[in-house]
Formats: structure tokens, C-alpha cells, sequence
């Protein structure tokens, strides 16, 4: 049986990449998300994503995700 990556060993893997998780546009290592899919999230989303850095990071960048993939879907 395969074990699945933790939530928070996706998340920094995830921002390490630079490519955006939600978008599959270009984006800079170290940011969570492209420009574009970054500025589309509310601000307290985007501000979370910073304020929780090391602690609860992963949570925050989940949520992300989930908004700007439902948003896409409208």
C-alpha cells in the first residue's frame, strides 16, 4: 500500500513549485499561488495565507485552493 502525502508536506511542495496548484499558470517558487489566482482570493484569504505561515499554513493554503477551484466553477 502506497501512503499518501500529509496535507503540509503537499502544501510547501506545493509552494515550491512554479507552477500555481490551482490554475496550472506560471507563478514564483515561494508563493502560494499565480498573481491572478492570488488577487481573485478575498483578503482575508490572502492574508491568512501569510499570518498562519508555519503554523496552520497548510489549513489556510487548503482553503485557497478550494475557494478558487469553486470560484472557477461559476
Amino acid at each position: 500500500m502506497a501512503l499518501s502525502e500529509s496535507p503540509q508536506r503537499q502544501a510547501l511542495r506545493e509552494l515550491g513549485e512554479s507552477v500555481c496548484a490551482a490554475c496550472q499558470s506560471a507563478k514564483k517558487p515561494k508563493q502560494s499561488f499565480c498573481p491572478r489566482c492570488y488577487y481573485t482570493l478575498p483578503e482575508e484569504m490572502r492574508t491568512a495565507l501569510y499570518r498562519r505561515f508555519g503554523s496552520g499554513y497548510e489549513s489556510a493554503y487548503d482553503d485557497a485552493k478550494d475557494w478558487l477551484r469553486q470560484e472557477k466553477l461559476s
